[in-house]
């Protein structure tokens, strides 16, 4: 080798020998350890995902498993659903989709107790029977396999018995001719309530929904005696839905031999004395059609830790609802109410007593509900609506639903113009109602001077032949003079609303929308749903002319004066100055001049006086909105004659007016609108059923279907 070369070198001699001497054949021994090195050297390394700790990989197992809305995360914001179940029949199959991937995630799954602790009962449980008459049987393996695998954890569970084969007919309420036999029975639901009160301590959350009453009873019958005895330590949200909502219309409770309530019901059981409150973690409570011992729910309520944060009362027959003394006891036990909805279960009254009541609901102040600040009221007379109104007081309530809750066969409609002057002013009727009211009453022409709420007015208005001067009335007869004092500020009882939503609600007149909107200085959404346009004519001053009233500018003005239609009121005189959406939902009343006005009128004039602060409308226009007649001016010296071009080009057309988002949505035919007026449907179609159109308006929200 030479010492200046880099590469190493070989004589011949050496070659040759390297050739004709090969080095030893490996032995058996040898080629085992090679090819041992090799293979292992070969082999893939775990995945990342199994290089995770444990305790990480069960906490990503448990998010992918539960919705991030439980019932015991609810707080009331109204920004999480409350009351309905966080989960169905699909995600809680999740546990096992993760338990048949590989054996290391199968046994950290089965060792993470909070992946089996929701359970979803449901009609895929129940097996059907070879021959028609044997009894169908029910597979208990879901509930037992998860019960044990949750060991100690807390549980939420979810009975969901409802049929979507179900023709509405129930046994004791449909003509004894048909006897319904439901998929879910009786013996099913026991079996599954028998399996489930051993866990009693365990429980978190309880959903039962049933289509007929009797599996429901049933399942509160089992539940009663445990309850009352133990208690339920851990119980945050319990909801309990017949979903068969056109039953509650019936004056009395139907079947009629199952009345009495069979939840917290002390007739046949005692409660425990060791325990001082049987709910002390209940905090989101629904009752819909389905009725308890108020008296018994508001003592185990009032020795709860908190209380409710969350009520829902709906879809009572009027027998069965509470009394006004029970309802008002009910809210005052629960203080730290923040949401609270009552739609067809208002207090229930004698059958004697008429309007007159009122003296009645003076005797109890308005419950003090200092945190409430969700209010839904679906009202089925003037009078319900009237007392539940009175019995809340929320003076921080900032988002409100009014809503017409009765029959939807029905076709006389409610004037809810009462209830509309009470959120304006804080009274049921303006001053010369009232002062007509008190002028026409039983005692003849004794008068007593009622005291006023506020001493500072001092203005003076004509009304009928009386004088008002300083909130009293003045009445001059020709044997005597009437004074009667009243409160001419307005008081209304939510001055901190922001949202608002009126659903079919109806006022023979505008002035009591007008004397709502003046009195909402703070309300930032409105929402009409199968309503009339004319509420929107309100939030503009009285100067602009409505298609209902005459306008005071048609006339030319006086010499000197200048037009009301060129003079700019103060702010203050325009209703709901921070508007700043407007939603227009069903709009099947809305003409062609409703859509002109508020393209083209509602916005610019509002926007004129320094006060608009909208930023977006939303319109559903009805499936026969006239499009055609509604002109829009898009710009200065633009026009768009008809609108019914661009609506038939897309469903959805969204445009902006003076800086306004503006959203046009066509609704889709109605069920049973495909069919023309000439064609007469089948008389057994399910479109003419009115208590189709209850259920599903009532209960379907609950699983989407």
């Amino acid at each position: 080798m030479d010492d200046h070369s880099p590469y190493l070198t070989l004589s011949s001699c050496s070659y040759h020998s390297l050739l004709a001497f090969p080095p030893p054949l490996l032995s058996s021994v040898d080629l085992r350890h090679k090819y041992s090195r090799m293979t292992t050297y070969a082999r893939p390394g775990p995945p990342p995902i199994d290089t995770l700790p444990v305790e990480l990989l069960s906490y990503i197992f448990t998010l992918g498993t539960h919705s991030p809305f439980e019932p015991s995360q609810s707080n009331g914001s109204g920004d999480e659903p409350e009351g309905i179940p966080a989960f169905n029949s699909e995600n809680v199959k999740t546990p096992l989709v993760l338990a048949s991937v590989s054996r290391y995630w199968r046994r950290v799954a089965l060792n993470t107790p909070s992946l089996w602790s929701s359970l979803c009962i449901t009609l895929e449980m129940v097996q059907p029977s070879e021959g028609s008459s044997a009894p169908s049987t029910f597979d208990t393996t879901h509930i037992t396999s998860y019960l044990a695998l949750s060991r100690r954890y807390p549980i939420d569970i979810l009975i969901d018995a409802r049929d979507p084969d179900w023709d509405f007919q129930e046994d004791g309420v449909t003509p004894d001719s048909y006897s319904y036999k439901p998929q879910f029975s009786v013996e099913h639901m026991q079996t599954v309530i028998s399996l489930l009160l051993p866990h009693l301590s365990r429980w978190r959350s309880m959903n039962i929904l049933t289509d007929t009453w009797k599996p429901m009873q049933s399942a509160l019958q089992s539940i009663n005696p445990a309850i009352l005895q133990h208690g339920a330590p851990r119980l945050e949200s319990l909801s309990l839905m017949r979903c068969n909502d056109f039953v509650s219309f019936s004056p009395e409770f139907e079947p009629k031999s199952l009345k009495g309530p069979s939840f917290l019901s002390t007739t046949h059981s005692t409660p425990s004395s060791h325990s001082t409150s049987i709910l002390p973690r209940l905090s989101t409570l629904s009752l819909r059609g389905v009725h308890v011992e108020w008296a018994s729910l508001s003592a185990a309520l009032s020795s709860s830790r908190t209380g409710l944060y969350s009520l829902e009362l709906c879809s009572h027959c009027s027998d069965v609802r509470p009394s006004i003394s029970e309802f008002h006891r009910l809210l005052s036990s629960n203080p730290r109410l923040r949401n609270l909805v009552v739609s067809g279960s208002g207090p229930s009254f004698p059958a004697d007593v008429d309007e007159g009541l009122g003296a009645l609901r003076h005797e109890f102040d308005g419950a003090f509900l200092p945190n409430l600040t969700k209010l839904t009221l679906g009202y089925r007379s003037v009078l319900e609506g009237q007392t539940i109104l009175e019995l809340v007081n929320a003076p921080n309530l900032k988002s409100l639903v009014l809503e017409e809750a009765t029959y939807p066969a029905d076709p006389e409609v409610v004037d809810a113009g009462s209830l509309l002057t009470y959120l304006g002013t804080g009274e049921f009727h303006n001053v010369k109602e009232r002062y007509l009211a008190a002028y026409d009453g039983p005692d003849g022409c004794q008068y007593q001077p009622k005291t006023r709420k506020d001493s500072t007015a001092s203005t003076s208005t004509c009304i009928g032949s009386g004088l008002e001067i300083g909130g009293r009335l003045i009445e001059d007869d020709e044997d005597d003079v009437t004074l009667v004092d009243f409160d001419t500020k307005p008081h209304p009882p939510f001055s901190l609303l922001e949202n608002l939503s009126l659903k079919a609600v109806h006022s023979s007149s505008t002035q009591p929308i007008s004397s709502m909107f003046g009195a909402m200085n703070n309300l930032h959404r409105l929402e009409l749903v199968g309503m009339s346009m004319r509420p929107l004519y309100t939030l503009l001053p009285d100067s602009f002319p409505t298609p209902n009233s005459r306008s005071r500018a048609s006339s030319p003005p006086a010499p000197g004066v200048a037009s009301s239609s060129t003079l700019h009121p103060p702010i203050s005189q325009l209703n709901c100055p921070q508007l700043r959406s407007l939603s227009l939902q069903d709009c099947n009343e809305m003409q062609a001049h409703d859509l002109t006005f508020i393209l083209n009128k509602l916005v610019s004039d509002r926007k004129a006086h320094g006060s608009c602060t909208l930023e977006d409308i939303d319109i559903q226009l009805g499936p026969n909105a006239p499009l055609a007649s509604c002109e829009i001016n898009l710009q200065e010296g633009a026009e768009v004659s008809s609108m019914v071009d661009v609506a038939d080009a897309q469903p959805s057309y969204v445009l902006e007016k003076d800086g306004v988002r503006i959203q046009l949505r066509r609704a889709s035919p109605a069920f049973g609108d495909e069919y023309d007026d000439d064609e007469e449907m089948d008389e057994g179609s399910v479109f003419n059923d009115p208590y189709f159109d209850a259920y599903y308006t009532g209960a379907a929200w609950l699983s989407g279907r």
